[in-house]
C-alpha cells in the first residue's frame, strides 16, 4: 500500500488524500489530533493543507527507518521485533474514542455499495451481528509503509484510516492487507504475536478475517482477489 507524501522539508510533509476534500481533510485532522489528545503516539499535530491541487495532511515525521529495512537488519532477532510491532498496536488498541466513526458503519456501507455476490454479503453481515462492538482506536493501515522505526520502535505515521471499534478488527485488517500484498509470514507472526497479548478466542478472529477480507473485496484490486478469496473460502 503506496503512502504518498510530498517532502516539506525540516522533517514536515503532506500526506496527500485520494478524493478526498479541504473539509474532509479538516475533520480527519481534528480526529487524528482528538486521539493524540487521549495519549495514543502520533508524532505531532496534523493540519489539513491543499497542496498540488489535492488535500493532505501535514504533520512532522519522527526521525527513523523505514519498517521493513529496519526488520530486514537482524532476521535473528526477526520475531522478536515482529512483537514489538503488535505490542505498539495494542497500545494502541487500549485507548477508547467513541466519537470516531465505526468499522461496523464503514464495512456496512460499504456492504451496501458492493457488487459481490448476495450470499457473501449476509454471510458477512450475519457472522459482524453476532460480535462484540467495540470503541477503541483503530488505525486501519497498520502496515510496513505506514511505520517508522526510531530509538523508541515502531511508530506508525500514518493516521489517514483512523475509526473506532473492535481491535481484533484492526488485527484483522493488518492480517488481511499484509497477505494481500503477499507478506505470508509476517501476517502470521503478527497475528501470533499479538494474540499472546489480547487472550482473545481464535474463533473470534477468523470471524474478523472473514469480514476484512470481504470488505477489502470491494476495492476490486486484481492483483489481491485470488488471496481474498482464499481468505474467505476458509472462514466463510
Amino acid at each position: 500500500m503506496k503512502v504518498e507524501l510530498k517532502d516539506l522539508g525540516d522533517g514536515r510533509c503532506v500526506q496527500m488524500l485520494e478524493g478526498a476534500s479541504m473539509a474532509e481533510a479538516e475533520r480527519l485532522a481534528s480526529s487524528i489530533n482528538m486521539v493524540r489528545a487521549l495519549g495514543v503516539e502520533i508524532a505531532s499535530d496534523h493540519s489539513a493543507v491543499e497542496a498540488d491541487g489535492r488535500a493532505g495532511l501535514e504533520f512532522t515525521m519522527p526521525p527513523g527507518r523505514p519498517f521493513m529495512e529496519w526488520l530486514g537488519s537482524s532476521m535473528f532477532h526477526w520475531d522478536r521485533m515482529v512483537s514489538l510491532l503488535a505490542h505498539e498496536a495494542h497500545e494502541m488498541h487500549l485507548h477508547t474514542a467513541p466519537e470516531l466513526d465505526g468499522v461496523k458503519d464503514r464495512i456496512g456501507s460499504r456492504l451496501d455499495r458492493s457488487a459481490l455476490p448476495d450470499e457473501l454479503v449476509a454471510k458477512v453481515r450475519a457472522v459482524m451481528k453476532k460480535l462484540p462492538d467495540g470503541d477503541f482506536v483503530c488505525n486501519w493501515n497498520c502496515v510496513p509503509e505506514s511505520i517508522i522505526v526510531g530509538l523508541d520502535g515502531p511508530r506508525l505515521v500514518r493516521w489517514d484510516g483512523l475509526l473506532r471499534g473492535p481491535y481484533l478488527a484492526d488485527v484483522a485488517r493488518t492480517v488481511v492487507l499484509l497477505k494481500a500484498s503477499g507478506e505470508d509470514v509476517l501476517a502470521d507472526t503478527f497475528e501470533k504475536e499479538y494474540m499472546k497479548i489480547c487472550g482473545k478466542p481464535d474463533d473470534e478472529m477468523d470471524s474478523w478475517l472473514l469480514i476484512i477480507a470481504a470488505d477489502r473485496l470491494v476495492d476490486g484490486i486484481e492483483s489481491e482477489r485470488e488471496t481474498l478469496g482464499r481468505i474467505v473460502r476458509k472462514f466463510a
